[in-house]
């Protein structure tokens, strides 16, 4: 059905251009717009309209007439006024409220069947026929973005995302929850991650200069054929949850570039309990102090340099290696060397994703 907004300026548009008064019931004769007051006209005489047989009737200075959806009465539009003009726009206002309605089935069907894609509910043979019924091309470079608002997504950021990336250049916009809009983009022949990348660093730079919000993009591998749809987009959620998890300094997360933080999301629960007693025996990275977790952080941050990290903490280099030494003996891990820094940085990950399974429970 159509918004009361929609029919309102609907008619209020055909009145400036015809100085016609319109006014539109729904089919329970409940007034949806009205550019004059109807309390002249009464109920039981729009109910013998709406139960007559009739589609156009015209009753003293009233033109009536039925807007008929898959036959049904739907709505019902009056004109004031029984002159030719107010005829003709009645028979205007309903042609373009059944034209609204039709464009509204169309977008209502092409957003399911995005939705149905996205969470593979279609099957295969159904895929194809029904995408092309809807119009939407398959064999198109296309990868599917996600967009994660840290309030619940406004209107304002479904309007910006639309304004960005035009219809007509075969982009669909969907969410499926509060948080997430969710962007299947079209993409030049032979674009690459590098081409991705720069459209999710403009999408970021349009939200916080326009809308003035911080968001977070993934997105996941690059598709031509429609049925990888949902792969795609499997692969932009799971970057979004492993982005949370390891790379929280990062706004944009690729699947592509997920690295390692990809192996240790699919870990078993039991391997990763297993090393994080083996490396961290009776401590484990979460009993450390912040001053700690700070300083492995920025050393980690900044290459296992030394200097660079003390510069960075405004320490003297003497100070940060009596911490490092420290860490070294409480865990025996020297991450001054690549074989134990690269042992440590692990466990880190991997604590940080046994406290994620946890919270999941």
């Amino acid at each position: 059905m159509l918004s009361n907004k929609i029919i309102q300026k609907l008619i209020q548009d055909l009145k400036k251009n015809s100085k016609t008064e319109i006014a539109v019931l729904n089919s329970d004769i409940n007034l949806c717009a009205t550019t004059f007051d109807i309390k002249n006209i009464s109920i039981k005489c729009i109910k013998n309209f709406l139960d007559s047989m009739a589609q156009m009737q015209t009753i003293e200075e009233y033109n009536f007439f039925k807007v008929i959806d898959e036959r049904e009465c739907k709505y019902i539009v009056i004109t004031k006024d029984s002159g030719q003009d107010s005829y003709m726009i009645g028979k205007i206002c309903v042609s373009q409220m059944l034209l609204m309605m039709n464009t509204l089935k169309e977008k209502i069907d092409e957003s399911s069947f995005i939705k149905n894609l996205l969470l593979d509910n279609i099957s295969i043979v159904d895929l194809y026929n029904k995408a092309k019924k809807i119009g939407i091309e398959n064999d198109i470079t296309r990868v599917v973005m996600i967009v994660e608002t840290f309030e619940k997504k406004d209107n304002e950021s479904l309007e910006l995302i639309r304004n960005i990336f035009y219809e007509h250049e075969k982009n669909y916009i969907t969410s499926l929850d509060e948080r997430n809009i969710i962007i299947i983009k079209s993409l030049e022949e032979g674009a690459t991650y590098d081409n991705i990348e720069k459209i999710a660093n403009i999408l970021l730079d349009m939200f916080n200069t326009e809308l003035m919000i911080n968001v977070k993009i993934s997105y996941g591998t690059i598709f031509e054929d429609i049925k990888d749809l949902s792969k795609s987009y499997r692969e932009a959620k799971m970057s979004m949850d492993i982005g949370d998890l390891f790379y929280t300094e990062k706004s944009i997360i690729g699947y592509n570039t997920l690295g390692i933080g990809r192996l240790i999301y699919h870990l078993p629960e039991n391997l990763c309990r297993m090393f994080i007693d083996e490396v961290f025996k009776d401590t484990v990275p979460s009993d450390f102090d912040d001053e700690v977790i700070t300083t492995i952080h920025k050393f980690f941050e900044n290459n296992l340099n030394i200097s660079e990290t003390a510069r960075k903490l405004y320490l003297h280099r003497n100070t940060l290696v009596y911490r490092l030494e420290k860490i070294q003996k409480i865990t025996g891990l020297d991450i001054k060397t690549f074989d134990d820094a690269l042992t440590f940085k692990l466990g880190l990950m991997i604590v940080n994703y046994m406290k994620h399974l946890k919270n999941k429970r």
